[in-house]
């Protein structure tokens, strides 16, 4: 029984780490995924989902859990913290408060280190038309955040675990949210921001290969 619909573009690397969370968990049946398309385009410069989603969604947010009565969540930690609490048997975050807080501080050294750097890199380098439209984009702030990039994953580099996952033997939030960011900056048709930072710094390349082959598994 349906509890409610993922509203996504899938592919985006905010929409992506829900995805591949419902896919882990096994919750997609019960949150089946209403796709929309908020890439630029002529008909659509600022990528702003219209009609009636619009108005389910004033701030144009991607991605958006609907539940079964109408509300409207916003922001991925958000919903993945909501299919958490909604679904504990199973969860990815644990149980106990350590192993919740240790999961919290991975997601936000990947979140704010990480994924922030990498796509602010490609906003303001490969990326800066498709976002010109949406929010002020500085084609000259891109040395900065590449390095930034380049910076952090060094800093990281030192804390990832040589096996299992971030999460330990099972992945967690912060794992959904590395590989989605990973897949969308080594893309070669989104300008590759990552450049050479796998070579690197070889323990988050091992880490991302674990991710992608646990999700090639389900």
């Amino acid at each position: 029984m349906s509890l409610g619909k993922f509203i996504t573009h899938t592919g985006l690397p905010n929409s992506t780490p829900v995805e591949y969370y419902l896919k882990v968990r096994g919750l997609t049946d019960k949150y089946p995924v209403q796709s929309v398309n908020v890439m630029a385009s002529d008909k659509n410069p600022t990528g702003e989902v219209r009609g009636e989603l619009a108005e389910k969604l004033p701030g144009g947010a991607i991605p958006a859990l609907e539940l079964a009565d109408g509300t409207i969540i916003e922001e991925s930690n958000a919903i993945m913290e909501y299919f958490e609490s909604a679904h504990p048997e199973g969860n990815l975050e644990g149980t106990d408060a350590k192993q919740r807080a240790l999961n919290r501080m991975w997601n936000d050294k990947i979140e704010k280190m990480i994924t922030e750097n990498g796509l602010d890199s490609f906003r303001t380098g490969p990326g800066t038309d498709m976002y010109l439209n949406r929010f002020p984009c500085l084609e000259g702030a891109y040395e900065t955040f590449s390095k930034r990039l380049d910076h952090f994953m060094a800093v990281v580099e030192k804390n990832i675990p040589e096996k299992g996952f971030l999460g330990g033997d099972k992945p967690n939030i912060a794992d959904m949210r590395m590989v989605s960011v990973f897949e969308f900056m080594t893309n070669e048709a989104f300008g590759n921001v990552m450049r050479d930072n796998l070579t690197k710094n070889p323990k988050f390349a091992a880490l991302y290969a674990r991710q992608k082959e646990l999700l090639a598994a389900l």
